[in-house]
């Protein structure tokens, strides 16, 4: 870790040691410097990135699930669903399209209800249930 920030050294030759963050590679006295000489960049992995890697951060899109409880396959299930969300909105954000939040938050909440049947608690994502049979028929 340097400055905070995760990266890997390598020993390039003797002596001498190479910063690798991310795409970036860069003599390790150069990278302590922020020095942007002599930097290179991997740009045939960046192009083999999904879109979700050209999106900032900030700008990634996000859900408001903090407060739900899910058991880990749950979690896991979401996690997935999310992901391919957010991958689909940064597609529409790389082709310079506005993304359609409302039409994939209909196809996450929609496949969650598939994914996720069969819960029990109260702070499942699904709307309000039919009642059943037996409600039905009470006076």
């Amino acid at each position: 870790e340097i400055n905070g920030k995760q990266v890997d050294v390598e020993l390039q030759q003797p002596g001498h040691l190479v910063v690798v963050d991310g795409p970036m590679r860069q003599p390790f006295d150069d990278y302590l410097e922020m020095n942007e000489c002599n930097v290179e960049y991997d740009t045939h992995t960046i192009e083999k990135m999904s879109a979700l890697h050209h999106v900032p951060k900030e700008r990634r899109m996000t859900f408001d699930d903090s407060h739900k409880k899910y058991t880990r396959l749950e979690a896991m299930k979401v996690a997935k669903e999310q992901a391919s969300i957010r991958e689909k909105a940064a597609d529409y954000s790389r082709d310079g399209k506005k993304v359609p939040d409302d039409d994939l938050m209909r196809v996450y909440n929609k496949a969650l209800r598939q994914k996720l049947r069969g819960r029990a608690r109260d702070d499942s994502p699904r709307g309000p249930r039919a009642p059943r049979e037996a409600e039905r028929h009470e006076p």
